[in-house]
């Protein structure tokens, strides 16, 4: 019984000596997770921080952007104002212009017809040879 008593212990012994290694196991394994974890929210905060960095970037483009195209937008919109108001300046000259060239094609048909006229009435008078 002595002998059953001493293997009995020296298995007690082993098992408790196991049962300290895997204690100190899970104690390193817990350290280490506890690293992981705190490695992985020092990521995620310089991951959060850099997103909100290039938030602000984006933001600070697309205004400088949207202003810049504003001004383009607000200047084109200006010129063709502009276009518009002198398309319409010139509308009244156009017509006084065809009213004009027609005046003037009514009085050169005048001309012509006195002309003949006038010769047919000299024509006779001038003398044969």
């Amino acid at each position: 019984m002595q002998v059953e008593r001493d293997d009995l212990q020296e298995e007690l012994e082993d098992l408790a000596e196991h049962a300290d290694r895997a204690e100190h196991t899970v104690r390193k394994l817990d350290t280490e997770l506890k690293d992981v974890r705190a490695a992985m929210d020092a990521s995620r905060d310089k991951y959060d921080s850099r997103v909100s960095d290039l938030n602000g970037e984006i933001n600070r483009g697309s205004s400088k952007y949207y202003k810049g195209l504003t001004c383009v937008t607000n200047k084109l919109n200006a010129h063709r104002n502009y276009v518009i108001n002198l398309q319409k300046e010139l509308e009244e000259p156009k017509k006084e212009l065809e009213t004009l060239q027609g005046e003037t094609a009514d009085i050169a048909e005048m001309v012509k017809a006195q002309w003949r006229r006038i010769w047919w009435q000299c024509v006779p008078t001038l003398p044969l040879r």
